[in-house]
């Protein structure tokens, strides 16, 4: 007979599988933060390699991100000097365009 695994073994297991370490989620929501001071518009919606994507609504608000990209990055290390992100890119989608080249 199989026995079942606590929830409290399996949500950390699941998320590491899922690639949402502990250092991923911080870094996701102090860039969240940072995105959202810039007024609504747009969200973090990916994280992969060194790339964090982020998709906006406008071309105003993609060009006040693409300006702002460093300046969020700095905050960010600013309030979390543990994480390296020195490879880290911010790309900027807007939303209903296509990234198909």
């Amino acid at each position: 007979m199989r026995t079942l695994a606590p929830l409290g073994q399996f949500v950390p297991r699941l998320l590491n599988n899922l690639g949402l370490t502990p250092e991923k989620y911080g870094l996701l929501s102090l860039i969240e933060r940072e995105i959202s001071n810039l007024g609504g518009g747009a969200q973090v919606i990916g994280l992969k390699g060194n790339y964090l994507y982020v998709e906006v609504e406008s071309p105003s608000h993609y060009s006040e991100l693409s300006m702002r990209k460093r300046e969020i990055l700095r905050s960010v290390q600013k309030d979390a000097p543990d994480l390296n992100l020195s490879q880290l890119q911010i790309r900027v989608i807007l939303k209903g365009a296509s990234t198909k080249k």
